[in-house]
C-alpha cells in the first residue's frame, strides 16, 4: 500500500469512530481536501505522460501520426477538460505543426533545388494535410485553431493548384504551346496558373507559386 493510499485509508477509519461534531467536522474537511489533492495529483500525473510524449524527437511524417495518436489517447484519459487541459492540448497540437512546417519547408527546398520531385513533395502535402486535419479535432486555444485553420486551408488550396497544374502541363502538347501563349494574353497557361498563386499565397505555408515556376523552368530546360 503506498503512502497515498494508507493516507486515505488512515482519515476514512478516523472519519467512522465516533467524535464530537467539531472533530468529525476537521476529520471530514481534511478528507476532502486529501481526496482533492490526490485527485490533482493523478490528473498532473497523466499530463506528466503527454509531456513525456511530447519530448520525444520525431524524426519523419509517420512518427507525426504515431506521437498525435499517443497523445490523443492520453488526452482522451482526462475527463475534465479544464483551463490546463486547453494549454495542454495547445502544446501538442503546436508541437506537432511546427514539425509539419518544418519538414514541408525542408522538402520543398529540396525540391526546388535539386530533385525537382514535385510528386514526392505532393505525397508529403497530402500526408501534412492529413495530421493537420487530425490536429483539427483537439479541444485547444483560440490562437491555436486559427493557426490550424490557416495552415489547412493554405495546404488544401495548393494541394488542389499543383494537381491541377500536373492536369494542365500532361495535357498541353509542346507544339501547341504558342497557341497556348496566344490565349492567354502572351502568358503560357501553366505561367498564368503560377501568377494566379503568386498573388493569393499569402498564408504561412504559401509556396504554391515557387512550385509552378519550378514546373515552367523544368519545362523550359526539357524543351
Amino acid at each position: 500500500m503506498d503512502e497515498d493510499t494508507l493516507a486515505i485509508s488512515l482519515i476514512e477509519f478516523a472519519y467512522k469512530l465516533p467524535s464530537y461534531s467539531s472533530v468529525r467536522s476537521d476529520v471530514e474537511e481534511a478528507k476532502v481536501n486529501l481526496e482533492k489533492a490526490l485527485s490533482e495529483k493523478k490528473q498532473a500525473e497523466k499530463y506528466d505522460v503527454v509531456f513525456a510524449i511530447l519530448k520525444q524527437d520525431i524524426l519523419n511524417l509517420d512518427q507525426a501520426q504515431s506521437r498525435l495518436n499517443q497523445v490523443k489517447a492520453e488526452l482522451s484519459k482526462i475527463t475534465v477538460q479544464d483551463e490546463v487541459f486547453i494549454k495542454a492540448s495547445s502544446m501538442c497540437a503546436h508541437r506537432i505543426l511546427n514539425y509539419l512546417v518544418d519538414v514541408f519547408n525542408e522538402k520543398q527546398e529540396e525540391v526546388m533545388s535539386r530533385t525537382k520531385d514535385f510528386s514526392g513533395l505532393h505525397a508529403i502535402m497530402k500526408q501534412v494535410e492529413s495530421i493537420i486535419s487530425q490536429l483539427k479535432q483537439f479541444n485547444v486555444d483560440r490562437e491555436t485553431k486559427e493557426r490550424l485553420q490557416d495552415n489547412h486551408h493554405t495546404i488544401k488550396s495548393e494541394i488542389s493548384d499543383l494537381e491541377a497544374a500536373f492536369v494542365q502541363q500532361k495535357n498541353q502538347p509542346s507544339q501547341s504551346s504558342k497557341q497556348s501563349s496566344s490565349s492567354s494574353g502572351g502568358v503560357p497557361g501553366i505561367l498564368w496558373v503560377g501568377a494566379i498563386g503568386l498573388c493569393f499565397a499569402v498564408l504561412p505555408l504559401g509556396i504554391l507559386a515557387l512550385i509552378v515556376l519550378a514546373i515552367i523552368q523544368a519545362n523550359v530546360k526539357n524543351d
